[in-house]
């Protein structure tokens, strides 16, 4: 940033023309992706060597950059932060050492830009005690790595939904919950496999309801699932749901009539 614009702040118009000009066609990365060795260099480069120390085998194991360990051992480079930070166990047994080389430290300023380009990590709980069983790198690691809507994924990390009735997302670590179970890749992509069968089972898909209107059957209407009825008549699904399961007798407002088409 140039002296004259220290100190100044810019307004939201210009803030988002930035953000533009930064994101889309413009931008000089756009339509570009790094190349495996420049993310292994990006990585080496945002941070020092990290120690691996195996406590059942008794053995010290020093890599290049926390990508390098991350690959070697089959997780991420978010699982490696987290237990370097929190001086958690991996898998029980290994433990995670700074190993500072002063030679290629970088600017604070250049680490924080670096760190950035990384996204942010995503943290993936069990709902039912919150044990910490997953850090994805990115949303875009979860969108691929367990084929996740990016929708589903949104109203998860905004709304607090329950994925498949057993995962929580969270942006943030849970201090309340120190349990950690962390799984590593495969692990993660079968049990989500498995959970997303038993779903399956538990909430078929979704059945097509018939509305019928009293006295006048031009105006009967099909829809194809529950929430798209609720959507239509601006009604409270769970209302609607009792007047299709029989709970609630009559007429819905006094003019529909539900039931599901076989």
């Amino acid at each position: 940033m140039s002296e004259s614009r220290t100190g100044k702040i810019f307004s939201a118009e210009t803030k988002q023309i930035l953000s533009e000009l930064r994101t889309g066609k413009t931008s000089p990365f756009f339509n570009k992706i790094h190349t495996e060795e420049a993310k292994q260099k990006i990585s080496e480069a945002i941070g020092s060597k990290v120690k691996v120390f195996d406590k059942e085998m008794n053995k010290t194991t020093i890599y290049s950059s926390n990508r390098k360990a991350a690959e070697t051992m089959g997780c991420n480079e978010a699982t490696i932060r987290y237990c370097l930070k929190n001086k958690k166990l991996y898998k029980g047994k290994y433990s995670f050492e700074k190993k500072d080389d002063a030679a290629s430290q970088l600017s604070q300023e250049m680490r924080n830009k670096l760190r950035k380009m990384r996204g942010t990590p995503i943290y993936m709980y069990s709902a039912k005690d919150f044990t910490l069983l997953y850090i994805f790198e990115s949303k875009q690691q979860v969108y691929n790595l367990i084929n996740m809507h990016h929708v589903t994924l949104s109203d998860c990390l905004n709304l607090g939904n329950i994925y498949l009735d057993t995962f929580f997302f969270s942006l943030d670590i849970i201090e309340e919950s120190p349990e950690t179970n962390i799984l590593d890749m495969d692990q993660i992509k079968s049990l989500v496999l498995d959970k997303r069968g038993i779903y399956t089972v538990k909430h078929p898909a979704a059945k097509s309801i018939l509305g019928e209107f009293k006295d006048d059957d031009k105006k009967n209407i099909e829809f194809d699932s529950l929430n798209s009825l609720a959507k239509h008549l601006k009604g409270d699904r769970q209302v609607i749901r009792k007047y299709l399961t029989g709970e609630k007798s009559g007429y819905y407002r006094g003019k529909w009539k539900f039931t599901y088409k076989v």
